[in-house]
């Protein structure tokens, strides 16, 4: 029904309710979501853009509202306890790419480069639930093969219409992580700012086209203090570091560079 680009990424929303929403980034990544529908219902389309399929399952209704930093969002409005409390949503994810479990009950798109460096090319975040009266509503994920399912946790007390929302997006770093040799290599620069270097020699140069070396030794620059120290601090105590820098699939690079201590 309707295809909504955001910069240069492409949400294509399906004209019924048991197609598949698509999300297509410039150099043709692909992610597809479909819809817990059990039944084939026409979109129909909001003035604010959102595509509502009325009674898609048993007293479900199902929307899709593409956001404006590429992302969508499937609205799920449980109607009364009849409806269904698992929600299925089966997952056609780039080709070597995977699910990794977040703490705080979402999911990261990762795709491995090499035994020491992954991309996180996109993130399904932490599913939440509300109630009529605007109480949160458990609500959890669990995965079957390529299937997420939000499972909701309605009680006799849960004040219908409850509404949940996963969101899924394209977008969100590039982890390195330096084993103890490494981290011991580059603990002992005096010179923040040769620290930072070495450090980012470690870095792919270049990831589907973006040149991220030279994002990293540009983001981790203003707080290389804090980067070798977290080094220096990492090698005394026989652990290692983590880096991750922002990054997307969409020609830019968003958000702060992170950098941690971390178990080996």
């Amino acid at each position: 029904m309707t295809d909504t680009a955001d910069g240069k990424i492409t949400l294509a929303v399906p004209a019924v309710s048991d197609g598949t929403v698509e999300t297509i980034a410039p150099d043709g990544t692909t992610m597809g979501v479909a819809l817990p529908s059990t039944k084939s219902v026409a979109g129909v389309e909001s003035a604010a853009g959102t595509i509502v399929y009325p009674d898609a399952a048993p007293s479900t209704d199902l929307s899709v509202q593409p956001t404006v930093d590429g992302a969508v969002r499937s609205l799920i409005t449980l109607k009364d306890s009849k409806a269904p409390a698992n929600q299925r949503f089966d997952l056609d994810l780039p080709a070597g790419s995977e699910l990794v479990a977040t703490a705080d009950g979402g999911y990261e798109i990762v795709e491995r480069i090499d035994a020491d460096t992954s991309v996180a090319i996109g993130a399904i975040d932490a599913p939440w639930a509300k109630d009529a009266a605007g109480n949160d509503v458990p609500t959890t994920y669990r995965l079957e093969g390529s299937t997420l399912i939000q499972q909701i946790h309605v009680t006799s007390d849960t004040a219908f219409p409850v509404v949940a929302d996963p969101r899924v997006s394209f977008g969100r770093g590039i982890y390195v992580k330096f084993n103890r040799s490494e981290t011991a290599s580059i603990a002992p620069y005096s010179d923040a700012a040769s620290a930072v270097v070495a450090a980012c020699q470690k870095v792919p140069n270049r990831v589907r086209n973006i040149p991220v070396r030279t994002i990293c030794r540009g983001t981790l620059g203003a707080s290389s203090q804090s980067v070798r120290k977290t080094f220096k601090d990492a090698a005394s105590q026989n652990r290692c570091v983590q880096i991750r820098l922002p990054y997307a699939p969409i020609g830019v690079v968003i958000g702060w560079p992170e950098w941690k201590k971390v178990a080996c």
